[in-house]
C-alpha cells in the first residue's frame, strides 16, 4: 500500500553507486538518500485523509511525538493552547501551527526505511525511537488516566530474521525496551498489549486479525480501565 518500489529500488542504486565513488575518492553527483523509500506514496495517502486540518481545529486535544534524527531531541506537534500549558524540558521542542498530516507524516518515518521529514529546522524521524508510547507527553498535558497501548507483545523471546528491514525493525525494539518500561511504569494507569505474533512490519494482511486481538486485550483490561475512569460498571 505505502511502499514505492520504484522508488526503493532507485535509492538502492544511488547509494551502491555513491559506495563505488567514495570507493574510487570521486565526487558524487547523486543525493544521497536518507532511506529505503522516499514515502511519497505514505504522505499522499496522509495528505488525502487529513486534508488540511490542524492541531487548533480537533474536540479533544493531541500531541504527536517525533525526533530529530541530527541531534536527538524529541519534537513535539500540538495546538498553541496545549503548548502555552506546557514547559518544554531540556531536550524537548514544541510546535505548533502546522497540519495535522505534516506532524503525522513525520511520525511514520521508520528510521532507514522512510526518509526523515523536513519541518522548519528539524528533520523528523518517528517518536517511537525515544518514547514508543507517549504516556509521558499526555501526563504533562494533564491527563487524569493514562491507557497505554503496548504492541510489543508478540508471545515470543526470540524472533527468527528474513531480511534487512527484520534486522532493522528489532535492533530499534531492543533499544525501545528498556525505556518503554521506564516510561510506562511512571506514567502508564493502565496497560493494554495485545497478542500480536507472528506479525510483522509489512504484514498488512494481517490487519483485520490485529484488529481483533486489540479488542480482545482491551476487554480483558476493561476492569482496570473502568477503574481508573472511575466507572463502577459497563452498561449492558
Amino acid at each position: 500500500m505505502f511502499i514505492d518500489e520504484f522508488a526503493a529500488v532507485e535509492n538502492f542504486f544511488v547509494m551502491t553507486a555513491r559506495l563505488f565513488f567514495d570507493f574510487v575518492h570521486i565526487p558524487s553527483p547523486f543525493r544521497s538518500p536518507l532511506g529505503l523509500m522516499r514515502g511519497t506514496k505514505l504522505e499522499r495517502f496522509i495528505k488525502e485523509k487529513l486534508k488540511n486540518i490542524k492541531f487548533e481545529n480537533g474536540h479533544t486535544e493531541l500531541a504527536i511525538t517525533t525526533v530529530d534524527i541530527n541531534c536527538g531531541t524529541k519534537v513535539i506537534f500540538l495546538s498553541r493552547h496545549t503548548r502555552q500549558r506546557l514547559r518544554a524540558m531540556r531536550d524537548q521542542v514544541f510546535i505548533s501551527g502546522i497540519p495535522v498530516w505534516e506532524a503525522v507524516r513525520a511520525s511514520t518515518a521508520v528510521p532507514g526505511i522512510f526518509e526523515p521529514k523536513r519541518v522548519k529546522d528539524y528533520l523528523l524521524v518517528d517518536g517511537g525511537l525515544r518514547e514508543n508510547v507517549p504516556a509521558q507527553v499526555l501526563k504533562a498535558m494533564g491527563a487524569d488516566a493514562v491507557i497505554a497501548i503496548d504492541l510489543g507483545n508478540n508471545g515470543e523471546e526470540c524472533r527468527k530474521l528474513r531480511n534487512i528491514i527484520d534486522v532493522m525493525g528489532q535492533t530499534i525494539d531492543i533499544i525501545r525496551t528498556d525505556a518503554l518500561e521506564y516510561v510506562l511504569d511512571g506514567n502508564a494507569d493502565v496497560r493494554v498489549q495485545p497478542l500480536l505474533k507472528g506479525v510483522g512490519a509489512w504484514d498488512f494482511e494481517k490487519i483485520p486479525s490485529i484488529i481483533a486481538q486489540g479488542e480482545y486485550a482491551t476487554r480483558q483490561a476493561l476492569p482496570d480501565i473502568l477503574r481508573v475512569c472511575g466507572i463502577n460498571s459497563v452498561r449492558k
